[in-house]
């Protein structure tokens, strides 16, 4: 949200800390397995592995993912997201399940060089990514609930109850995609589509569902199942491969046509794609330091500009004109590509 304030008052500023402590206490609830009918806590887990992924755009052990600013640094002109370094214990990462469950379930995928190209293994990437989408959506609820609960604030109760509303749709979407995921893990139908494009090395990643629902009807139901994707970027020691996925019974041709983009691109046109993708469709993703730290600071601005754009309209065919990452460094890294 952009807030259009000045300098806040003093009363302002108590209500910014409230808000920033509940977030706090919010993120070190301990949260549940996700597996059914397991009780034990979550650890932290990783939708790309820490060791044969991860570690292959590593430096001094850190990456840059886009994190929420600090309440207190928001303002009406700035974009309540900025570009932090993040330790690799905390990348792109959830309490999603227990410990056993964590490595039995993905054992797979947690090679040094996962197969990208089997089924089975974009099913665990996919099952993963769509259970901390599920995750990341609780803890917002319960962010917005114990807001609605505080009695030191006296925050619009119906906006509140429209935001938690909002979130449980959401929810109840991506838990019938997690459980035909799960299905199709226990009992292959090949019901999901996926592609698979090989890039030279980039150092970027990303494991995450997003929506792509054109038709209107569903969009306004609270029960119809929303269109949607898996996008999986997965850097190795000399190569990049980025994994596109669908079910085959939720796809739209806008869909189609624009994941048939990712299947014939160059330096420039996958940075505008990857753009479009990390202004406006999905979150967990990151990068190198290196990779940052040449980004243009104009190009830095337009895209935070653009994810606003996108915030205010829901329209699935907005598109940015620029390429975040354009540069003498984004061009190194394609310069042996034939």
């Amino acid at each position: 949200i952009w807030i259009n304030m000045g300098k806040p008052t003093k009363e302002q500023l108590k209500t910014m800390g409230i808000v920033r402590n509940i977030r706090k206490n919010v993120m070190k609830k301990n949260w549940g397995c996700m597996c059914d009918g397991c009780t034990d806590k979550a650890i932290n887990s990783h939708l790309l592995q820490r060791h044969g992924v991860l570690d292959n755009i590593m430096e001094d052990n850190h990456m840059v993912e886009m994190r929420p600013k600090d309440i207190f640094k928001w303002n009406e002109n700035n974009a309540p997201m900025t570009f932090k370094k993040v330790g690799l214990n905390d990348a792109i990462s959830y309490p999603l399940f227990c410990n056993h469950h964590d490595t039995e379930l993905f054992l797979e995928i947690e090679s040094t060089n996962p197969d990208v190209n089997a089924y089975h293994s974009q099913l665990l990437f996919t099952y993963r990514c769509v259970c901390a989408e599920i995750r990341k959506k609780e803890i917002e609820m319960e962010f917005n609930k114990r807001q609605l609960n505080a009695e030191s604030l006296n925050f619009d109760s119906s906006i509140l109850m429209d935001i938690i509303k909002g979130l449980e749709c959401g929810i109840n979407d991506l838990k019938s995609y997690s459980d035909m995921l799960l299905d199709e893990i226990k009992t292959p139908k090949h019901n999901f589509v996926f592609q698979v494009i090989k890039l030279p090395f980039i150092p970027i990643y990303a494991s995450a569902t997003f929506s792509f629902e054109t038709n209107s009807e569903k969009i306004m139901s609270e029960t119809k199942i929303w269109d949607g994707a898996f996008m999986h970027i997965i850097p190795r020691e000399a190569d990049t491969y980025i994994i596109l996925g669908t079910h085959k019974s939720h796809m739209n041709d806008e869909l189609d046509k624009f994941l048939s983009k990712f299947s014939c691109v160059n330096k420039d046109s996958i940075g505008i794609l990857l753009t479009d993708m990390f202004s406006q469709r999905i979150e967990n993703f990151g990068m190198s330091i290196s990779l940052f730290e040449s980004l243009d600071e104009g190009n830095i601005i337009r895209f935070f500009e653009f994810q606003k754009q996108s915030m205010l309209v829901y329209d699935m065919a907005l598109e940015p004109d620029f390429n975040l990452f354009e540069g003498e460094y984004w061009d190194s890294l394609w310069k042996n590509q034939i």
